[in-house]
């Protein structure tokens, strides 16, 4: 069984050649706190992530370009090319730049790219959705078949209007949509809008990430009381729809790398076959990445 797991990170001290973006943390309290968070951490280069991935046999990771670089993937676009067939690349871009058709239309010829991501952590986020800011990314993303993640903590309704405008972009929703620890702190009850996210399996265009999930429950490993929801998710967007993923340098405070895939590699939860969907399986269709 190849294990992929959907949303890792990898970065490096600032630097000359890789610098971090000055505005870094600037803005919403969400920000700071996710810059504080990267500040406080020890670097996780491409090697270190390689040598975590192999202490837990996992095979491949999709490395989301961390917030710390701005709208500049490079430094993950070069772990991928240095690792053939172990990472693939998720970038964030400027949705206002001049050039933003040709950048979006011309990413998935990048060997090592597999989709863009949009974050929603605040109001003016929010805002400048509404807005129109990011149509033209979305519709040029639609037009070119290139995968949208999009993570909207506390905002899951204010992106609902987006797989009906743009019913062929494939939109995969990041962390359940739902504000988790060490950064964000989660609702009261850590999945009370479990009814808003499972509205969305009625566009057959939206995909989940059952990444970070460890993070809301209230009990020790193997966190027995996140089955009733994640049951309700596979349930409602069946597993071709459904992916693992351990976003593991974020939680690393809260649980192991170990910890946050034996939760689903080790229950008896799910069968053989659905763990072959979530694990692997889900992600290599969604976003068409292929090693051979």
């Amino acid at each position: 069984m190849q294990i992929i797991d959907a949303q890792s990170h990898v970065w490096d001290r600032d630097s000359k050649e890789y610098p971090w973006d000055p505005k870094f943390g600037a803005g919403a309290a969400t920000y700071a706190s996710a810059a504080a968070h990267y500040r406080e951490m020890v670097p996780i280069t491409p090697l270190a992530s390689i040598e975590a991935m192999a202490a837990v046999k996992v095979d491949r990771a999709i490395l989301v370009s961390p917030t710390l670089y701005g709208f500049d993937p490079k430094f993950a676009l070069k772990a991928a090319a240095d690792h053939p067939g172990k990472f693939g690349v998720i970038a964030v871009f400027d949705p206002s730049a001049p050039n933003l058709t040709d950048l979006v239309s011309g990413w998935r010829k990048n060997p090592h790219a597999l989709g863009l991501r949009i974050v929603v952590m605040s109001d003016s986020d929010s805002a400048r959705l509404k807005d129109g800011l990011y149509n033209a990314l979305l519709g040029e993303a639609e037009k070119s078949a290139v995968p949208i993640c999009i993570f909207p903590p506390r905002y899951l309704e204010e992106i609902a209007w987006i797989p009906k405008a743009y019913p062929k972009l494939s939109l995969i929703i990041d962390h359940l949509g739902f504000p988790q620890p060490p950064m964000l702190k989660p609702y009261p009850d850590p999945f009370e809008r479990l009814p808003t996210l499972l509205s969305f399996a009625a566009f057959d265009n939206v995909s989940v990430k059952l990444t970070g999930v460890p993070t809301l429950s209230r009990q020790p490993f193997p966190y027995p009381d996140v089955w009733k929801p994640l049951h309700a998710i596979i349930d409602a967007f069946g597993l071709t729809r459904v992916m693992w993923g351990s976003d593991w340098t974020r939680v690393a405070s809260v649980l192991s790398y170990a910890q946050g895939i034996d939760y689903v590699r080790g229950t008896n939860e799910l069968s053989s076959s659905d763990k072959e969907h979530i694990l692997g399986k889900t992600a290599e269709r969604v976003f068409r990445w292929s090693v051979h």
